[in-house]
């Protein structure tokens, strides 16, 4: 997310284990002048699972938001879902004049800092969603700066829902919009993205478990309610977040545009693309792939020092998240399968940061 110039990322910092369960803390890194700093621990607990960190910037206050999910290590995603005595909390920073603070007081936080330290999320939220996350990926500032920020939810009837997360700048706090209602032949939704479309309403795109394809709907209302749920097919897609990237605003002679991460194989995470519409993502005019060969011999670990043998490496790509990193400039931070030092193959252990332009998009297509 980039920030009077500045790009921040965030991401878990899974300390003893690649699970999704278990001891996590929130890792961010911040790059100016086009140097990325060092990794900083931002919120850790020991015995706590910080997940799903989700950036949103205010272009009209210069306030960067951040929600996160906090639950108990060791709890899964079921058992969380499934009991309201292990339900988890979304919580609520914010980073104001270059230090992170407490919405509801700006008292200024120690890194790391605690959950208990921060704002909870509680507005809107129903007593049957006891996995209640925000993200992952990035909200957006509306044209009519109305801040939005993707999230899901799931009860102990084991059915989840993507919804959008409201922001109110005169409580200083966050609220829970609607879920997006299934359309035919799909049962749960979970992870999703969100977008402004050319008319000023808000698109979602979902990723959803059942019958592949995403799902996506349209809000009027910034989120409060949605219309129009359909499951999308076109392109290929497993199980996996996606992100959308909006490249104009109405008005600005540009309308329309706009780029999609996407996984693009059926089942498996890999073959990352990034897509490129001109008509508010109801089409894709050009594509690119991020690795043009899916698995190639590769001779450096990712820190680019020499292996003592070619190593196989297929390029599994995962979760990606795009923003704008300056004028004509997009940022991708995406996991990514690498060679560790001692040669052997695995994912989760980096995230790659990549930038480009537009060109960069359209050369080969």
């Amino acid at each position: 997310m980039n920030v009077r110039g500045d790009d921040h990322a965030f991401a878990e910092a899974r300390r003893n284990s690649a699970s999704d369960t278990g001891y996590i803390s929130l890792a961010w890194a911040k790059r100016t002048g086009g140097v990325w700093g060092a990794t900083t621990l931002l919120a850790d607990e020991a015995g706590m699972d910080y997940h799903n960190p989700c950036p949103i910037y205010d272009q009209i206050t210069g306030d960067l938001h951040l929600l996160w999910g906090a639950v108990t290590g060791g709890v899964t995603e079921a058992e969380e879902a499934g009991d309201a005595a292990k339900a988890g909390r979304m919580m609520h920073v914010v980073y104001r004049d270059g230090a992170w603070r407490k919405p509801s007081n700006n008292a200024v936080l120690t890194l790391p800092f605690k959950a208990s330290d921060c704002d909870e999320v509680l507005q809107g939220r129903k007593a049957a969603w006891n996995l209640f996350y925000s993200g992952p990926g990035t909200g957006i500032c509306m044209s009519d700066g109305f801040l939005i920020a993707p999230g899901w939810v799931r009860g102990a009837d084991g059915l989840s829902y993507s919804i959008a997360l409201r922001y109110d700048r005169m409580s200083r706090s966050w609220s829970a919009g609607g879920a997006v209602p299934y359309p035919s032949g799909v049962v749960n939704l979970n992870e999703a993205t969100v977008a402004e479309n050319d008319d000023g309403s808000l698109r979602i795109n979902c990723r959803t478990t059942t019958g592949g394809g995403r799902v996506i709907a349209t809000s009027f209302d910034q989120g409060r309610s949605w219309i129009g749920g359909y499951r999308d097919t076109t392109y290929p897609t497993p199980a996996v977040f996606e992100s959308l990237l909006r490249l104009s605003l109405p008005g600005d002679g540009k309308a329309g545009r706009g780029l999609y991460y996407n996984v693009a194989d059926p089942n498996e995470r890999q073959n990352a693309t990034i897509r490129f519409s001109l008509d508010g993502f109801k089409s894709y005019a050009a594509s690119r792939l991020i690795y043009p060969t899916l698995t190639e011999d590769v001779t450096t670990d990712f820190e680019g020092v020499p292996l003592a043998a070619p190593v196989s490496l297929t390029h599994r790509t995962d979760y990606g998240v795009m923003w704008s990193t300056g004028p004509g400039k997009t940022g991708l931070l995406i996991e990514a399968q690498v060679v560790r030092k001692d040669g052997t193959v695995g994912q989760y252990f980096v995230l790659l940061f990549i930038e480009f332009n537009d060109a960069w998009v359209l050369e080969y297509s």
